[in-house]
């Protein structure tokens, strides 16, 4: 997995998470993803989670700018949007995603607040904190595909 932090890439180890059964093999066909998320510890978890429901490539931004680089430079399918961010929130990263014509779910531990939902009104809400069947709903309703060979 990859991730952005600053502008310099880093790889982060994949770990198995526990309960994925070890005959079940999980193979992205789909492109890379994207996962905004300004915490590092739950940008490491929720990209962990990613990894075990099948996403092969995810790129991590810990804000809009790096973000925004991201959609620009890369070739994502799907994003994972934090919508609190401690410099404010994630709607130029969205609207970008929305410009760019890429699907993507806001994550948050509340509901989507009224401009947002106006700005957004279709948009994909994931709950925190998530769990893997929500992650893998999550990326069907986006649709991304995953194979289980």
């Amino acid at each position: 997995m990859r991730a952005i932090l600053r502008g310099v890439e880093i790889r982060l180890t994949m770990q198995k998470i526990p309960g994925n059964p070890p005959h079940k093999i999980v193979q992205a066909v789909g492109g890379q993803v994207l996962l905004l998320e300004d915490d590092l510890l739950l940008a490491k978890y929720f990209g962990q989670m990613l990894g075990a429901v099948g996403v092969e490539d995810v790129l991590i931004a810990h804000d809009n700018n790096a973000a925004i680089d991201l959609i620009n430079n890369s070739n994502i399918v799907a994003a994972f949007v934090d919508i609190g961010m401690k410099l404010g929130t994630s709607e130029k990263t969205a609207q970008v995603l929305v410009e760019h014509a890429i699907p993507f779910a806001f994550v948050s531990g509340q509901p989507l607040s009224d401009p947002l939902k106006r700005a957004f009104p279709d948009a994909i809400v994931l709950i925190k904190p998530a769990r893997k069947a929500q992650m893998e709903a999550t990326l069907q309703a986006l649709g991304y595909k995953a194979v289980v060979e």
